[in-house]
């Protein structure tokens, strides 16, 4: 179930810390950023509920302990219900 009304999307670029990549293509962005670009694009529509399958799979350990974070950030600041896979 998609919300009738998405969440704003320069608010969310700031939650999600692309403020200063939001104009460049996937290949001029890091892994991680990549990763936080495709949370945003899952979310920007304020759906119920998020499924994550393997969110930090292709991640080292410090990027991925950053996405675990900004997940939870997410979901503690939109409401969201969160299943991961893992």
């Amino acid at each position: 179930y998609l919300s009738k009304k998405p969440l704003d999307v320069d608010e969310l670029i700031g939650t999600l810390g692309l403020k200063e990549h939001q104009n460049k293509l996937p290949n001029q962005i890091s892994g991680g950023q990549q990763q936080r670009c495709a949370i945003g694009r899952a979310i920007v529509k304020n759906p119920d509920i998020m499924l994550c399958d393997e969110p930090t799979g292709a991640l080292d350990y410090n990027t991925s302990k950053e996405i675990l974070t900004l997940i939870e950030r997410v979901n503690q600041k939109y409401g969201n219900t969160i299943i991961m896979v893992t």
